[in-house]
């Protein structure tokens, strides 16, 4: 006569209490699954990912906007065929940065002077794509809702900038803090209908409002400060007029 165990029935019984017992056992003593917490900073791996397959989230410029500029020609060889959506001014060494405005958590990607490695700060000037604090705040104060595509915030540290208001920490590590820029994201259009006057317009604002003087005067001042510090290869020599003995630094 067969095994009880060997009818089907009692087989497939027996297999399916067996699997509840365990998944029982291993619910209490196994290793828990673990929870993503939106704390969490995003990976570099994730980051990489993300800032790889980002596309420009602006319409392509198809040089409508030139077709009746008299220099026409010169800003097609100056831009070529694919002209950004704004530009930003290092307030260290007044370089001039394209912006370029892409779909995803990272609208601008990374801030950082191509010429200095400046991360963008307050004193940096931009042109309407990147709107600074005030509208930004105007914005949350209407009632935009904070994961709004159109505004975001710079971190202060590594440059990165996110899309929304922010709870996690920045990829590079560094927490949400009253550094961080809050931006809104506005139009590209006096851009990319005329860029060179876009960049003129900027740069004569921050020579009006002192900013570019303050830059030259910081500059001058470090450079002035390096040639104090050098310690001199001779000593100063002396010389007689008729006023009395005077140093003459050489």
């Amino acid at each position: 006569m067969p095994s009880p165990n060997h009818h089907p029935r009692i087989r497939t019984h027996l297999k399916a209490v067996t699997s509840k017992v365990t998944n029982h056992l291993h619910s209490l003593f196994g290793p828990s699954s673990p929870q993503i917490s939106p704390t969490l900073p995003k990976s570099a791996h994730r980051l990489a990912e993300d800032l790889k397959t980002a596309v420009p989230a602006e319409p392509p410029f198809e040089g409508d906007e030139w077709a009746n500029h008299e220099y026409r020609h010169v800003l097609r060889r100056i831009h070529g065929d694919h002209v950004a959506d704004g530009v930003w001014i290092c307030s260290q060494c007044s370089t001039d940065n394209a912006l370029v405005h892409f779909t995803g958590d990272h609208p601008f990607k990374y801030l950082v002077c191509r010429a200095c490695d400046h991360v963008y700060c307050r004193s940096c000037s931009t042109s309407d794509i990147l709107r600074g604090e005030v509208l930004a705040e105007e914005k949350m104060k209407e009632g935009v809702n904070v994961s709004d595509e159109l505004v975001g915030v710079v971190c202060s540290n590594c440059g990165l900038t996110h899309r929304g208001e922010m709870e996690a920490n920045c990829p590079c590590g560094d927490g949400v803090h009253d550094d961080w820029i809050r931006f809104a994201i506005g139009s590209n259009f006096e851009y990319r209908r005329d860029p060179e006057a876009c960049l003129v317009g900027l740069k004569l604002h921050r020579a009006m409002t002192g900013v570019e003087l303050n830059t030259l005067l910081r500059n001058a001042r470090n450079k002035l400060t390096e040639q104090e510090n050098r310690v001199p290869t001779s000593p100063p020599n002396v010389c007689i007029n008729a006023g009395g003995i005077g140093l003459h630094i050489v």
